[in-house]
């Protein structure tokens, strides 16, 4: 792939100002599910499950809430596509504690991590440092089957078959590295969150 994220800006069919307008509206929209969110910390984060409440998809938007295994509110999003062929998606999502924006163009998603730029996707889940280098990815084992989490050649943690329709709330993670530092538990959170918002908006 002749992945080249130093152009995304290119591609956008729009100007700065119509950005930030679509942005902040995307941020009002997921800051308003994220009143009763529970702390999401590093001893917590086994808790999540693929169970999605207040679940909305209407004509472009998609919005919901991951729950807990005990269905308590933990991560809110919103998902907005857009037609056109230099846009492809914004997405915002929120914790209790942290802010993540994926601005997604035909080349690669731009990663945000608390209003600060740490990287980019692609849409087979590799991982990008701002030095392009490919640093991360997430093994994607299929229907039916786990997918790992690696960056820098270390497993962060591994994600369980999808299950959003499960009778129950199933865990997403079924391991996370007990000895994830500071900047692993970021790099988990970024990709973990888009791998999930992204599977279930095609679920």
């Amino acid at each position: 792939m002749d992945f080249n994220p130093f152009k995304i800006l290119e591609y956008f069919t729009f100007g700065k100002s119509r950005l930030e307008k679509e942005k902040e509206e995307l941020n009002n929209e997921v800051n308003a599910l994220s009143g009763n969110l529970i702390p999401y910390t590093k001893a917590d984060s086994d808790l999540l499950s693929f169970a999605c409440i207040e679940k909305s998809n209407r004509g472009d938007t998609l919005k919901g809430i991951f729950v807990s295994i005990y269905d308590e509110p933990m991560v809110a999003f919103v998902a907005k596509e857009f037609k056109s062929n230099k846009l492809k998606r914004l997405m915002a999502v929120n914790t209790a504690s942290h802010k993540l924006f994926y601005i997604k163009t035909p080349k690669s998603v731009q990663v945000f991590f608390n209003d600060q730029q740490i990287g980019f996707l692609t849409d087979d889940y590799k991982f990008y440092g701002m030095k392009k280098r490919l640093v991360g990815r997430i093994n994607n084992g299929g229907k039916g089957s786990y997918s790992s989490v690696i960056y820098k050649d270390k497993e962060l943690g591994i994600i369980n078959d999808l299950a959003f329709d499960s009778p129950f709330p199933k865990r997403v993670f079924d391991i996370i590295n007990d000895k994830l530092t500071a900047e692993g538990e970021i790099i988990l959170i970024s990709m973990s969150f888009y791998f999930l918002v992204d599977k279930f908006s095609k679920s």
